[in-house]
């Protein structure tokens, strides 16, 4: 065997181990990201449960016990009423209906011989 055979043999003998190793340490690399990702999504999922029952005890604090407990959450949890500046005396517009019923008790006030009169 030459120098050149000999260094083609070992390159080839020791290149494929290093290339089945290279290729081990993607796969290892690939499902240790995996594994990253999925305990990642895994802890996001309990956070949001965790956040949302979180939120439920809070809102039912806000609504029961606030109110009984204190006079400033009474008054957080009573309405604010904005004022109404319309007056009840100012007439609206009449809708189809109304006047119609209008017309109606109108004639029913009118006396009979009127009635008789626009009837013929």
């Amino acid at each position: 065997m030459s120098g050149a055979a000999i260094r083609e043999f070992l390159r080839e003998l020791f290149g494929s181990r290093t290339v089945a190793r290279l290729e081990f340490d993607i796969e290892r690399m690939r499902a240790d990201c995996e594994e990253r990702i999925r305990e990642y999504k895994l802890q996001l999922l309990e956070l949001k449960q965790e956040k949302s029952l979180l939120q439920s005890k809070m809102l039912q604090y806000e609504n029961v016990i606030m109110p009984l407990s204190s006079k400033a959450g009474a008054d957080l949890k009573k309405p604010t009423r904005q004022p109404s500046f319309i007056t009840p005396f100012e007439d609206a517009p009449k809708t189809s209906w109304q006047l119609k019923q209008e017309e109606f008790e109108r004639l029913q006030d009118e006396p009979e011989s009127t009635k008789e009169l626009t009837n013929v």
